[in-house]
């Protein structure tokens, strides 16, 4: 079931599609469009440390969830168990689907997908499932490092 509007966005993507061609499955563009869908269902879901439901999820269940639902990508459930997945990438490689972690305290990690250019996905202890961009001066302090696991 589709929250906030979901429907309209998914039918404006439909569109989009049909407009711009066929696209490869594994194409930069169908990846995004695929991870924006998602984005879409849980958009605004409050975060709640150790969630995995609408009524409330953390960073690291967010990832874990949208990756398998969307990709078939098994991961692990916390973020530094994660952050030993994939390959590591330099942030200049940073592509739509990568996983990027931040650093938010002393021992304490963040985590997100790549969307789009500096875009990413997460779920925030202020605000929820949201998108925000890697280049806020926030994000951008507190960068950690990234992985490819698509």
């Amino acid at each position: 079931m589709y929250r906030n509007g979901g429907l309209i966005f998914t039918l404006l993507l439909s569109a989009l599609l049909i407009s711009c061609g066929t696209m490869r499955p594994g194409s930069s563009r169908s990846v995004e469009v695929k991870l924006l869908e998602h984005y879409q269902e849980w958009k605004d879901t409050p975060y709640v440390l150790g969630g995995l439901e609408e009524t409330g999820i953390d960073c690291s269940g967010f990832v874990m969830m949208t990756m398998e639902e969307t990709f078939g990508v098994k991961l692990p459930r916390s973020t530094r168990e994660q952050m030993q997945e994939g390959s590591r990438i330099s942030k200049r490689s940073l592509r739509t689907g990568d996983l990027i972690f931040f650093q938010t305290g002393s021992q304490s990690y963040h985590v997100g997908i790549m969307v789009g250019s500096f875009r990413f996905i997460h779920a925030a202890s202020s605000g929820g499932v949201s998108m925000d961009r890697i280049d806020n001066s926030y994000w951008e302090e507190r960068y950690y490092l990234s992985r490819r696991v698509i």
